[in-house]
């Protein structure tokens, strides 16, 4: 008999708030509610959180709203969607925690936002102090 090794992965729970993630891929799939869309979102080399969408593309739609939010200003609201522009991008994850209905709890990703914009900070300029300029002569100080 052969033996069947599967690894052991391990959970890890982050605690409720936003999140700045990555788009690590997004594939199609069959959920508990039909066709669905399972987007993975990378927080860092040990942390990736799962999230769902449907397969419904309209302004109205969870997927269209997470799009949008992944393309930033790329966003073409008339534009088909295509996964392949959205994986890679930086985006804003808000998650929270639930309860299981097996007691346990697990993350959810509640909503996709876009990645903060950089402010422009003007870098400061190396000014040289100029010397005060003499003050000027007092009515004591003129000779005539």
């Amino acid at each position: 008999m052969d033996e069947i090794v599967i690894p052991k992965r391990n959970t890890i729970l982050v605690e409720q708030g936003v999140y700045q993630a990555r788009i690590n891929s997004i594939e199609r799939t069959d959920g508990k509610f039909g066709e669905q869309l399972l987007w993975r979102f990378k927080l860092s080399d040990d942390v990736e959180l799962i999230g769902w969408t449907s397969t419904t593309y309209s302004e109205i739609s969870k997927l269209y709203k997470w799009y949008a939010a992944a393309l930033g200003s790329q966003f073409n609201p008339a534009a088909d969607f295509m996964s392949s522009l959205a994986i890679g991008k930086d985006i804003q994850i808000d998650v929270s925690v639930k309860l299981g209905t097996d007691g346990n709890r697990f993350n959810k990703v509640e909503n996709v936002l876009a990645f903060p914009k950089q402010r422009y900070q003007p870098q400061k300029a190396d000014v040289q102090s100029l010397p005060m300029p003499e003050p000027p002569p007092t009515a004591d100080a003129i000779p005539w």
